[in-house]
């Protein structure tokens, strides 16, 4: 694969499926997806939750935070939906949060995701 490709780049070659209007126009539409102010308290606590687990050295900051409501706000508009859910939040958690999550050197036994997964069944959604 190297070999094949090391004089060519692939990229060039790719077919737009998509303008920049285009893209400009589904991060505004994403923007427009309504967020309750309980939805964003959930995801605050699930992030405090990560912060607050003996496992971790190093939590999901308030930027990941930023982040997971906007990817949520996303699905949501993939969806179909003018507001985001807390289902929105729970299936992108994972996704969103695992990387950022550092575990202290003695929870070797577990995983950012085990982390997350733990916060999500033990942060309430109202």
């Amino acid at each position: 694969m190297l070999r094949a490709n090391e004089s060519v780049d692939r990229v060039e070659r790719v077919t737009a499926v998509a303008s920049a209007a285009d893209v400009l126009s589904a991060q505004e539409a994403v923007r427009a997806v309504h967020v309750s102010d309980a939805l964003r308290n959930y995801v605050v606590s699930l992030l405090v939750r990560t912060r607050e687990d003996r496992r971790v050295e190093l939590g999901a900051s308030p930027r990941a935070g930023l982040l997971l409501l906007r990817a949520s706000k996303a699905r949501a508009l993939l969806d179909g939906r003018d507001h985001a859910l807390p289902d929105d939040v729970r299936a992108l958690a994972t996704a969103v949060l695992a990387h950022r999550i550092v575990l202290e050197p003695e929870a070797a036994d577990t995983s950012p995701a085990v982390v997350i997964d733990d916060a999500l069944m033990s942060t309430p959604a109202r």
